[in-house]
């Protein structure tokens, strides 16, 4: 099904997101939308006049397109509710960092914040921390000095040569990712039982908690990066 009146950014893709399989992928414009799309996107597109009279067109928020399919079948357990958060995450994430050049990515919402080069670089740096630090081994060594150009002596440095290219940051998050998704669905419930290390006592109790923590940590940056989208005059994307 074709969209109705939509527009879309150069390098703006369709995602297509279960909500509760927490899977995101790229899916090519013109594929249909195989099942229903979720009722608060679809208050979205209704004012973009997106929909087509039953409601099953794909949904334009802005200039980007996303794909919202409901599995019926789907089984919800501690597994999938967190890997549901971290794929929402990672789907706003991405979405808000698609169109921005390594330039304006060394660019700071406000003098008191982080550029956006070095809030990513120490998301990376913390998921691989805490994951790492409740299942060793589980994750790809990260590049060599990576912790080091993203800590908190480096957050104040305005050189683009202090960090790595956005192409290299998304190639380290993805493989972070896809590790961390998978050591997730090897955890039991008495995995997440588990005390969390006492250096994240304060923040987490336990194991489950530490994993919770990796798409709401996210989500937290997230909000820094629609001010900086504002004021470089970009669309409104979700």
């Amino acid at each position: 099904m074709q969209n109705s009146g939509a527009r879309r950014s150069r390098g703006c893709p369709g995602y297509q997101f279960n909500p509760f399989s927490g899977e995101t992928q790229n899916k090519p414009a013109e594929d249909p939308v195989s099942d229903i799309i979720l009722n608060t996107e679809v208050q979205f597109a209704a004012r973009n006049g997106a929909l087509d009279a039953n409601g099953k067109q794909n949904v334009t928020i802005g200039v980007c397109v996303f794909y919202h399919v409901i599995d019926r079948n789907f089984q919800m357990d501690s597994r999938q509710a967190i890997k549901t958060s971290i794929g929402t995450a990672d789907m706003i994430s991405k979405t808000y960092l698609e169109d921005l050049t390594d330039e304006e990515m060394m660019k700071r919402p406000d003098p008191g914040c982080n550029h956006l080069k070095w809030q990513v670089g120490h998301l990376i740096s913390s998921d691989h921390g805490m994951i790492s630090g409740c299942v060793p081994g589980a994750l790809p060594d990260l590049p060599d000095g990576f912790a080091e150009k993203y800590s908190k002596e480096q957050a104040a440095s305005d050189s683009p040569d202090d960090f790595h290219s956005k192409a290299e940051l998304m190639s380290t998050f993805e493989a972070q990712r896809s590790a961390i998704l998978e050591a997730l669905a090897n955890m039991t419930d008495e995995d997440f039982d588990q005390p969390a290390p006492e250096s994240m006592q304060s923040y987490a109790a336990n194991v489950g908690a530490v994993f919770s923590m990796i798409g709401s940590h996210w989500l937290m940056h997230t909000g820094q990066w629609v001010v900086l989208r504002r004021q470089l005059g970009r669309d409104l994307l979700i």
